[in-house]
């Protein structure tokens, strides 16, 4: 083989191995990118419970109160449909 043909080959086989890397990771990131989930979407149960996710939507009014450690807030976020109560 030429060193031109090796060096070819070389390429060839760096850019499949990136493609390959760059699919497994998309495949990773496909249930992940989500930003939020919307209350309606917590009451269909379409989020997954098992893990940490973000709520979006807008807070109730009047629905804030600390508790007496200083750190605790607990509130409810809606999505004017279905409201969610949040710690």
């Amino acid at each position: 083989m030429k060193r031109r043909q090796k060096r070819l080959l070389l390429v060839a086989g760096g850019l499949a191995g990136v493609a390959v890397v760059a699919g497994l990771v998309l495949n990773a990131f496909r249930d992940n990118l989500v930003f939020f989930y919307t209350p309606s979407d917590i009451v269909a149960e379409i989020v997954p419970m098992e893990r940490t996710f973000r709520i979006g939507g807008l807070v109730e009014d009047g629905s804030v109160h600390r508790a007496e450690d200083g750190v605790t807030v607990h509130f409810r976020v809606t999505d004017t449909a279905v409201a969610v109560p949040v710690v």
